[in-house]
């Protein structure tokens, strides 16, 4: 769910407004602590999260609810997915001390 809430809530474009995901963190913890494992792990759900996206908007406007004017409408979220892919394990870690 934190994933999901950093894709739809702090990105940028094709990338990520790193200085929100700190402070959305910073405020989350304010009422629930993360473990180390979600911590480690959080990285991983948010590229999911995009990736995820990606697979519904495809699925969605190119099968289900066909729409050709969105049909490359998922690309976004699949460029997202690769952007959170290429920062470092300790960069994503560091965000939750900024």
């Amino acid at each position: 769910d934190i994933g999901m809430m950093i894709i739809g809530t702090c990105s940028k474009g094709n990338t990520l407004d790193l200085d929100k995901v700190s402070c959305l963190l910073e405020g989350y913890q304010q009422k629930i602590d993360l473990l180390p494992i979600e911590i480690n792990a959080l990285q991983a759900f948010t590229v999911y999260g995009a990736a995820a996206t990606a697979f519904w908007r495809h699925q969605n406007f190119n099968f289900v609810n066909v729409d050709e004017t969105m049909a490359k409408h998922y690309l976004a979220m699949k460029i997202l997915a690769d952007s959170i892919m290429g920062i470092s394990a300790q960069e994503f870690k560091n965000l939750f001390s900024l």
